[in-house]
C-alpha cells in the first residue's frame, strides 16, 4: 500500500489532479475497492493526455499484475513495454491488445510467449511492419489462443497463417481482413485444424477462390459467420459442401463473379446476408433463400444492379425483416418502400443513401411509421437506425397495444432523459465523495500497514535468534548421539547386506544345479529322439531298397518272357513254311508219277 499511495503522489506531481482521477478511475474499481482486471492504457492516454511510456507501464504491471487479465496498449512503441508486461503479468495475462504497435519486433513477441502463457487473445491490427510470418510462428507457439486479430498485417503469407492454423487448434475467431497475401492454403490449414472456428474474416483477401472456402465450410463445422470481400475468383461452384452448415452471417460484398446464390437457400440457419455490390444477384436467388432460410432477418442489397420494386415484394411477404439496406439501388420506388415498411412492422433499420427515386419529402412522410427508429438525412437519400431503447419500446407496444402518436413517444423519452440527467447529476457528487474516502480510507490503512509490519520484523528478528541459539545446543548436545546412532545403523545395514549376499549365492548355487539336471535330462531326450528318428530312416531305405530291387526284377522278368515269346513265334513260322515245302514237294513227286505211269 506504500508504494501505490508512493506512486499516486508521484503520478500527481508530474500530471496533476485531473490526470490522477482519470487514472484511478482506469485502475481501481469502486464497487470491490481493489484494482481492476482489464486495464485500458489508451484510454488514458486519450482522455488523461499522458504519454503512454515504459515506466508507466512498468509501475501499472507491478501493482495489478496479480489481478490484471486483459490490458489494453495501443500505440506503444518498443519491445520494453513487452518485457515489463512479461515479467509482471506472466501466465496469469488472457487478453492484450497491441493495435498499431510498429515499433515492437520479435525480441518483444519472444517475451509474450514464453511469460504469458495463459493468453486466450491478442488484438494486431494495424502492425503491419512488425507481423509477418516470423511474428505468426512465434505467437503459434500460444497453443491456448481462441482470438487473433491481424487486420492489416499485409506482411503475412500462407506459411504464417499454416503454422498458426496447425499449433493453435482452440481458435474461436480469427481476423484477416485486407490481408492479400492469403490464399487457398490458409483456408485449407484453417478447415483441416480449426474445427472449433466461429467466426472467420476474409475481407478483403482478394487470393481466396472456391476450393478454400469449401475447405473452411466443410473443416470448421462450428462456424457461424463468415465474412469476406473483393473476392473475385469466388465463382460459388461450393457442390462439395457436407452435412449440415450452421453459419449464421455470411458477407459476400463485391464479390461480382459469383453467381450461384441459390446455393445460399440450404444455409437455414443464416441470420444476416450481405450481398453488396453484386451485380449478378436476381429475385429469384432472393425469393429462394427468403423461402428457406427462416431466420433471415438482416439483408444487405447495397449496390445491386438488379434490386427493384419486385424484389422489395418478396421482402414485403415474409414480414420479418429488422434490418434492410438498399443503398445506391436505383430500380426501387417511393411505391415500393412504403409498402416494405407498411408490411415489415418490426422493420428498425433502413438503409436507403444514394437511392435516386427517394427524396427528403417522402422520408419525411414515412418516418412516423418507423415508430422505433430515427431518421438521418444525408445530400441525396437518408438512413432510419434504431433508437436505444427500441427493442423496450416495441416489447411496450405489443403487450398493451398501444395506439399512440409520435408526439407521446417523443415527450415520454425526453421525460425519461430528464430523468435520467438528473440522476447521472446527483451520481457524479456521490461518486466524488466516494473516491476521496476511497484515498482516505487506502492512506489510513497504508499507515497502520507500515507500523504492523515494523513490529513483526522486531517480532521475527528475535524468533530468528532464538531458533539459532536452539539449534546450536540442539546440536552440541545431540551430535554424539546422531552419530553413535548412525554407525550402529551403519553396522547392522552391513550385516544385512552380508547375509543378503550369501543368501543370494546360495539361491544361485541351486538354481544352477536345477537348471544344469534340467539341461542333461533335455540332451538326453533329445538324443533319444535322434536315434529313433535314425533308425526309422534306415528302416524306410530299406524298405525302399528292396521295393525298387523287386520292381527292377520283375521289370527284367517282363522283359525276358517277351523276348522268349517273340522266338517262338518266329520258329512256328519256320516250322508252318517247312511243312508246306513238303507238301508242295510230295504233291509234285506223287503227280511225276502218275504221269509217268500213264506215259
Amino acid at each position: 500500500m506504500a508504494g501505490q499511495m508512493q506512486f499516486c503522489n508521484l503520478f500527481k506531481q508530474q500530471n496533476g489532479n485531473s490526470t490522477l482521477q482519470c487514472l484511478l478511475e482506469i485502475l481501481v474499481d469502486e464497487s470491490r475497492f481493489e484494482f481492476r482486471d482489464d486495464i485500458d492504457l489508451q484510454k488514458l492516454a486519450i482522455e488523461g493526455g499522458v504519454e503512454i511510456t515504459s515506466e508507466l507501464i512498468s509501475e501499472v504491471c507491478r501493482l495489478c499484475g496479480p489481478t490484471l487479465k486483459k490490458l489494453n496498449l495501443s500505440g506503444c512503441s518498443g519491445d520494453l513495454c513487452l518485457w515489463k508486461v512479461a515479467m509482471f503479468c506472466g501466465p496469469r495475462l488472457e487478453e492484450i491488445c497491441l493495435r498499431n504497435c510498429n515499433g515492437m519486433t520479435l525480441i518483444g513477441l519472444r517475451a509474450l510467449s514464453i511469460h504469458c502463457t495463459g493468453l486466450i487473445a491478442i488484438d494486431l491490427i494495424g502492425c503491419s511492419s512488425s507481423v509477418e510470418d516470423s511474428a505468426l510462428r512465434i505467437i503459434a507457439s500460444l497453443h491456448r489462443l481462441e482470438k487473433v486479430e491481424l487486420k492489416d498485417c499485409m506482411n503475412i503469407t500462407n506459411d504464417g497463417v499454416c503454422e498458426l492454423a496447425q499449433c493453435c487448434k482452440n481458435l474461436k475467431y480469427l481476423g484477416l481482413m485486407n490481408c492479400k497475401r492469403v490464399g487457398n492454403r490458409s483456408c485449407h490449414a484453417i478447415g483441416k485444424y480449426c474445427a472449433h472456428l466461429s467466426e472467420l474474416n476474409l475481407l478483403g483477401c482478394v487470393a481466396v477462390a472456391d476450393a478454400g472456402a469449401i475447405s473452411v465450410l466443410n473443416g470448421c463445422r462450428s462456424l457461424q459467420v463468415l465474412r469476406s470481400s473483393n473476392c473475385h475468383s469466388l465463382y460459388g461452384c461450393w457442390k462439395k459442401l457436407e452435412g449440415n452448415i450452421i453459419l449464421s452471417h455470411l458477407s459476400l460484398v463485391n464479390c461480382g463473379k459469383f453467381n450461384s446464390f441459390n446455393r445460399l437457400c440450404e444455409f437455414h440457419e443464416l441470420k444476416q446476408l450481405d450481398v453488396s455490390m453484386c451485380s449478378s444477384f436476381s429475385s429469384s436467388c432472393l425469393e429462394s433463400i427468403v423461402q428457406n432460410c427462416k431466420f433471415l432477418d438482416d439483408l444487405n442489397l447495397s449496390g445491386c444492379a438488379h434490386v427493384n420494386d419486385s424484389m422489395l415484394r418478396i421482402l414485403s411477404s415474409s414480414k420479418r425483416f429488422i434490418h434492410i439496406s438498399l443503398a445506391k439501388c436505383n430500380g426501387v420506388t417511393q411505391i415500393g418502400v412504403e409498402n416494405l415498411i407498411d408490411s415489415c412492422i418490426e422493420l428498425t433499420t433502413l438503409v436507403l443513401t444514394d437511392s435516386s427515386n427517394i427524396n427528403h419529402g417522402f422520408l419525411r412522410k414515412v418516418e412516423p411509421k418507423m415508430a422505433f427508429s430515427e431518421l438521418h438525412l444525408s445530400q441525396e437519400g437518408g438512413r432510419f437506425v434504431p433508437k436505444s431503447n427500441a427493442y423496450a419500446l416495441r416489447l411496450n407496444a405489443r403487450k398493451v397495444k398501444v395506439k399512440a402518436t409520435m408526439s407521446v413517444l417523443i415527450q415520454r423519452i425526453y421525460r425519461g432523459w430528464q430523468v435520467r440527467a438528473g440522476i447521472v447529476r446527483r451520481n457524479r457528487d456521490a461518486i466524488l465523495l466516494r473516491r476521496s474516502v476511497v484515498l482516505l480510507q487506502a492512506s489510513y490503512r497504508g499507515r497502520h500497514q507500515r507500523m504492523d509490519w515494523q513490529i513483526y520484523r522486531c517480532r521475527h528478528r528475535r524468533t530468528m535468534a532464538a531458533t539459532k541459539i536452539q539449534s546450536f545446543w540442539r546440536h552440541l548436545v545431540y551430535g554424539r548421539r546422531v552419530f553413535v546412532e548412525l554407525q550402529r545403523r551403519n553396522l547392522r545395514n552391513a550385516m544385512l547386506q552380508l547375509s543378503a549376499q550369501r543368501i543370494q549365492k546360495l539361491y544361485r548355487g541351486f538354481e544352477g544345479r536345477d537348471t544344469a539336471r534340467r539341461l542333461m535330462f533335455f540332451t538326453k531326450q533329445c538324443e533319444q529322439k535322434k536315434l529313433k528318428e535314425m533308425q526309422t530312416r534306415q528302416n524306410s531305405v530299406k524298405i525302399i531298397q528292396k521295393l525298387y530291387r523287386g520292381y527292377c526284377s520283375r521289370k527284367l522278368c517282363i522283359r525276358l518272357k517277351d523276348q522268349i515269346s517273340r522266338e517262338n513265334l518266329q520258329f512256328l513260322r519256320y516250322e508252318i513254311s517247312a511243312c508246306l515245302l513238303q507238301r508242295v514237294a510230295r504233291g509234285f513227286a506223287a503227280r511225276k508219277k502218275v504221269l509217268d505211269k500213264k506215259n
